[in-house]
């Protein structure tokens, strides 16, 4: 298992300023779910109300469903992986993607 320390290190590394954010969100989905076996879904919100699907694992997933920002969430599966300080770090820097 990686620490929480290397969590917002790797995650960091993954990101490529030359990337897309579809490209970068899918890197990232990918690390947690070879490392800790997370499968996300990075969803576009539109409206307010209908969340459509922008990157991330493969095959229907249900979980918990965190908006990150106005126009993007995240549904997790198997969201107790990892604690609250390591998601806080982790949609910190999704946030971020994002601005």
């Amino acid at each position: 298992m990686v620490n929480e320390i290397s969590i917002s290190k790797r995650l960091q590394t993954l990101i490529d300023g030359n990337n897309t954010l579809k490209e970068n969100l899918y890197q990232i989905a990918e690390w947690l779910n070879k490392n800790y076996n997370i499968r996300l879904y990075f969803c576009e919100i539109i409206g307010g109300r209908r969340w459509s699907f922008l990157a991330g694992n493969e095959g229907v997933i249900s979980g918990r469903k965190i908006e990150l920002t106005d126009s993007l969430g995240v549904i997790v599966e198997d969201y107790n992986a990892l604690d609250e300080g390591d998601w806080a770090k982790v949609f910190n820097i999704i946030r971020k993607l994002n601005q």
